[in-house]
């Protein structure tokens, strides 16, 4: 046997290993009545009180890069990474705190983009991408919190995909 072929042969099986131990934990993971409930309890504190269906509407229709937007449509952000410190902010099921996570980790990388991009405009209480910048630099902007938009979108319908499938909501 030529080395190169027992080599190929060795690396296919860690693969398989690999791949196949990945399965198994998630497939292994059972509900208990107890922890089903407390992750429905927070999937749905997720999806009503912090990230809702509306609040993610403003980042469907691309509202934060196209122009001025009453600065409170970001507070559920906020609100959201503050709940995300308190350690009851977790998920039993494997899966569900993975996507979980990712959701909350686009919402941070947004918030992180709009700190050199978005500031006040009038009236009070509207912030937005300044229309006086240079070409170059408002179109930078613009980009960088849209792909934060789309980031957020994709990574809340996996999360509210995936909830409603493992909990059956």
């Amino acid at each position: 046997i030529e080395l190169w072929l027992m080599v190929l042969f060795l690396f296919a099986i860690y693969l398989i290993v690999i791949v196949s131990r990945k399965y198994k934990k998630n497939e292994s993971f059972k509900y208990e009545q107890e922890t089903l409930e407390l992750d429905r309890k927070l999937f749905n504190k997720i999806r009503n009180e912090l990230v809702t269906n509306k609040s993610v509407e403003y980042f469907r229709s691309n509202r934060f890069s196209s122009g001025r937007f009453e600065d409170n449509k970001l507070d559920f952000i906020y609100e959201t990474m503050e709940s995300s410190r308190n350690p009851d902010f977790e998920f039993f099921h494997p899966e569900l705190e993975i996507v979980k996570k990712e959701l909350i980790s686009s919402l941070k990388k947004f918030d992180e983009s709009t700190l050199n991009n978005i500031f006040s405009a009038k009236p009070i209480g509207w912030l937005a991408i300044p229309k006086d910048w240079d070409e170059e630099r408002y179109f930078a902007a613009v980009e960088v919190i849209r792909k934060g938009e789309d980031e957020i979108c994709k990574k809340y319908d996996s999360f509210i995909k995936t909830g409603r499938r493992i909990l059956k909501i």
